[in-house]
C-alpha cells in the first residue's frame, strides 16, 4: 500500500483528491490537514464523503512521513515551505502555481511576486499524464497544471504539433468552483446564478503555462532515455567504451553536438536540455583501431546527422571517410537531391551488392525534419536488430532493448527495412 497524505484538504481540490483516494485500491489515506476544522471530521467540509471515511483533520505540524503527499494551498505556500514538506515525503504532488513555469523572472511577471525557491523550478515535472506520463511516473517533484491551461493544451496540442496551428483564440466557460470556496461578492449564488461573466481576458495567469508545451519545441527531456543508454553501453557484450558523442536539436532549431573520448557511463555531464530530436552513439572501435575523439559519432554536415552500427567486410564502394561510418554517410549524401529517403534507398542497394558479407548495416540519418532508419543484419538479431518503443508521445529506436525492458516492451524493425520518420509527427 502507498501511504498518502494531503497538506490543505478543506478546499475543493483536495476534497476532489480524498474522493479519488478513497476508491483507489493501493492507498492508504494517511492523514489530510487543515488549520482552521483541526479535529473536526473530513465529513463535515466534505458532507458527499460521508460513510466512506472516519479520517479527522490533523494540523501541518502533526504531519508524519508518508509515500506521496499532495500540497492543495494557496499560492506561495509550496515555494516557502518546500524543505520541509521534503523532510515529510520523497514525492510531492503541488497543486498550486508556485512550480507550473520554469522560468522564476516569466513566474514574477504572471504572479506579481518574487519566486522565492527559484533552484527548484526546474526538478518539477509538468503534471499532464496524457503528455508526461512516464516523466511523471518516474518524478519525485510534479506541479499540477493549470485548468484552462490543461483544457487549452490537450485540445490545441495536436493542432501545434502538425504545423496547422500557430495562434489561437481560446473562450473557457468555467464553473462557478473554479475560483475556489473562499466567499465573494462574485462568487454570491445570486449574483452568479445563471450569469455569464468575461474574467480576465487578457492576462491571465494559465496562458503562461501555455507555450511550454504548443509553442516550445523542446518538449523532449533526454535525460532519463539517456541514462538507460548509459547502463546499456555498459553491459554490452561488445565492449562500446571507445568514446562516445550525441546530437540534438536546440530550443532555436540549430544542430548542438558534444563528444568525448570516455565511455559514456564515465562522462559525468547530466544536463541535456529538452529537444525534439537526440540522437546518441557509443563507439566500439573495429580492431581497437582509430580510437580519436573526431571518430565519434555522431558526423554532421550541418545539415543532416548520421550514426551508425554494424560491420560490413570487403565494401567495394569509393568515398571519402576517416572511417567506415563516416564513408558510408558521406556516400549517402551523393545521392540526396533533396529527398534523403530516396538517398539512403539508392545508396544501401548499391552498397549491399558491392559488399562481400554485410554482418549488419543499422544506421539513423536525421534531418531537422525527418529521422531516417535503415535496419540490416545477416547474424545476430538479438544484437544487431534495431527496436522501437513509444515512451509517452517519444520514439526511442535502439539497437538493444533498455535495460528491465522485456522483449514484448519493443517493436522489432524489419530486416532490411528503411523508415522515415517525419520530426512534426513524433519526438525522437
Amino acid at each position: 500500500m502507498i501511504s498518502v497524505s494531503i497538506v490543505g484538504g478543506s478546499g475543493y481540490s483536495g476534497g476532489e483528491i480524498i474522493r479519488l483516494l478513497l476508491d483507489h485500491p493501493e492507498v492508504q489515506l494517511q492523514q489530510v490537514t487543515s488549520e482552521r476544522f483541526v479535529g473536526k471530521p473530513v465529513t463535515r467540509v466534505h458532507p458527499n464523503l460521508r460513510k466512506r471515511t472516519t479520517l479527522k483533520f490533523s494540523a501541518i505540524g502533526d504531519l508524519v512521513h508518508c509515500d506521496v503527499m499532495f500540497l492543495c494551498l494557496p499560492h506561495g505556500n509550496a515555494m516557502t515551505n518546500l524543505d520541509r514538506y521534503r523532510t515529510l515525503s520523497s514525492r510531492l504532488i503541488d497543486l498550486s502555481g508556485d512550480f507550473r513555469l520554469n522560468d522564476a523572472e516569466a513566474f514574477e511577471t504572471w504572479y506579481q511576486t518574487p519566486h522565492t525557491c527559484r533552484e527548484r523550478l526546474e526538478d518539477f515535472v509538468y503534471g499532464i499524464p496524457e503528455i508526461n506520463r512516464d516523466r511523471i511516473a518516474g518524478a519525485d517533484l510534479v506541479t499540477g497544471a493549470g485548468c484552462n491551461a490543461t483544457a487549452t493544451i490537450l485540445a490545441l496540442r495536436p493542432l501545434f504539433r502538425r504545423g496547422l496551428v500557430t495562434q489561437a483564440v481560446v473562450e473557457v466557460k468555467a464553473g462557478s468552483s473554479e475560483g475556489g470556496n473562499s466567499a465573494s461578492a462574485a462568487s454570491h449564488h445570486p449574483e452568479r446564478s445563471g450569469a455569464v461573466r468575461s474574467y480576465k481576458p487578457t492576462g491571465h495567469r494559465h496562458v503562461a503555462e501555455m507555450p511550454l508545451l504548443l509553442h516550445n519545441p523542446a518538449g523532449m527531456d533526454p535525460n532519463p532515455a539517456l541514462e538507460q543508454f548509459r547502463q546499456l553501453s555498459r553491459n554490452s557484450r561488445e565492449y562500446q567504451g571507445h568514446g562516445w558523442g550525441c546530437g540534438w536539436l536546440d530550443s532555436a532549431g540549430s544542430w548542438t553536438f558534444h563528444h568525448d573520448i570516455r565511455p559514456v557511463w564515465e562522462d559525468e555531464r547530466r544536463d541535456y536540455s529538452q529537444t525534439t530530436l537526440f540522437l546518441g552513439h557509443a563507439r566500439s572501435a573495429f580492431r581497437d583501431e582509430g580510437i580519436a575523439i573526431e571518430n565519434n559519432m555522431p558526423f554532421t554536415d550541418n545539415h543532416s546527422v548520421f550514426i551508425f552500427n554494424g560491420e560490413l567486410r570487403g565494401v567495394k564502394v569509393k568515398s571519402e571517410g576517416r572511417i567506415g561510418a563516416e564513408k558510408i554517410f558521406n556516400y549517402i549524401r551523393r545521392f540526396d537531391r533533396g529527398n534523403m529517403a530516396e538517398a539512403v534507398r539508392r545508396a544501401v542497394g548499391i552498397i549491399e551488392k558491392r559488399t562481400r558479407y554485410v554482418r549488419a548495416m543499422n544506421f539513423m540519418l536525421a534531418t531537422k525534419e525527418a529521422v531516417h532508419v535503415y535496419s540490416s543484419f545477416n547474424e545476430d538479431p538479438g544484437y544487431f536488430q534495431m527496436r522501437t518503443k513509444r515512451i509517452g508521445d517519444t520514439l526511442a529506436l535502439c539497437s538493444e532493448s533498455f535495460p528491465g525492458d522485456g522483449p514484448s516492451d519493443w517493436s522489432a524493425i524489419e530486416n532490411h527495412a528503411l523508415l522515415s520518420i517525419p520530426l512534426q509527427d513524433s519526438r525522437a
